[in-house]
């Protein structure tokens, strides 16, 4: 179909619908670096060995209840105190956060699995959606050590940008070999 005042072809329902879905996946794949960047930036603030970290295509996303995009820190937790891995835990999601510019989480339900994955409430020593007195003041001094002036948001964006340019060029690898994707700076 063309359009009368300029001649040129109109893009299609189905043109519309695959550009939308490329937004939703590249703002999947933004959000997913970010989360995982938060993490990967506050255990390597914190010492923690870090061996690797990275972000991939969700093949079995239904693009309305999934995430199109999935990701992994893989690090030397237990070697940290409780009080450490509660910070790396909870500092995905505040990452995420502070990139929406929401800089305080104050409009954040913690206690969704959308928000704080299981595996990142365990890492934080709870019981998944029951924080404790402990969780919510890591999750205040992950915003204040992200904050967008401070001096580890610029270490989240830069790893984020890493890990989106490398999830270009790279095969999700399969489960059951090293992980060896991304490795960690050492």
């Amino acid at each position: 179909m063309l359009d009368a005042a300029t001649g040129l072809e109109l893009p299609t329902q189905n043109d519309i619908l695959m550009l939308s879905l490329k937004r939703v996946r590249a703002a999947d794949r933004r959000r997913t670096a970010v989360h995982e960047a938060g993490h990967y930036v506050m255990a390597q603030h914190h010492g923690c060995l870090v061996f690797g970290v990275r972000i991939w295509p969700n093949d079995h996303s239904d693009l309305v209840g999934e995430t199109t995009w999935l990701g992994h820190c893989q690090l030397n937790w237990w070697q940290a105190s409780l009080k450490i891995r509660r910070l790396i835990a909870v500092a995905g999601v505040a990452a995420v956060s502070i990139w929406n510019r929401d800089l305080c989480g104050d409009d954040l339900d913690w206690c969704d699995p959308d928000i704080t994955s299981e595996s990142d409430w365990r890492l934080a020593g709870c019981t998944p959606g029951e924080p404790t007195k402990h969780f919510l003041s890591a999750v205040d001094k992950a915003f204040a050590m992200f904050s967008p002036d401070g001096e580890l948001w610029p270490k989240v964006l830069s790893k984020s940008r890493e890990l989106i340019v490398h999830s270009r060029t790279t095969q999700r690898i399969s489960i059951g070999e090293r992980f060896e994707e991304f490795p960690a700076e050492r």
